[in-house]
């Protein structure tokens, strides 16, 4: 560091300091967002679901983790099985609805848990995901 003769930094030097200290602090401070995630699979049912159905139940399984959710046509639209996976990997989805005309629908195919960090690198959460669509032809998707 400079200094002049009476023993303070020059203007020169301090805006030298200030710079170097702004532009590495930048580069080793991190900000993280707050935006939160939750390990799991997304099943999107709306396009296999009937038109004519008035009431809904689905059963939806990633491997040996299921959900049932059940209620009125129009408010079951998206099913999430939430797991407790910490790694990426191959997983069988499967999904079964069933309406008062008995199962309109069953399928399984393998999904890809894929790593998510949704507030950047090196930023809590850190999870595994994947989403699956139910199509009208009555086959389940990896999306």
């Amino acid at each position: 560091m400079r200094f002049t003769a009476s023993g303070r930094f020059t203007a020169w030097t301090a805006t030298a300091v200030l710079t170097l200290t702004l532009l590495t602090g930048c580069a080793l401070v991190r900000s993280c967002t707050l935006k939160g995630a939750i390990t799991g699979v997304t099943f999107d049912i709306d396009d296999a679901v009937p038109a004519t159905a008035t009431r809904l139940d689905v059963h939806a399984c990633v491997d040996d983790v299921c959900v049932d959710q059940s209620g009125p046509r129009a408010t079951v639209i998206r099913v999430f099985v939430q797991l407790r996976v910490t790694s990426e990997g191959v997983a069988t989805a499967r999904l079964t609805m069933t309406t008062d005309e008995g199962v309109v629908f069953d399928a399984t195919t393998p999904v890809i848990l894929r790593k998510h960090q949704p507030n950047g690198p090196g930023c809590a959460p850190t999870v595994y995901q994947a989403t699956v669509k139910a199509t009208s032809a009555g086959t389940l998707v990896a999306v």
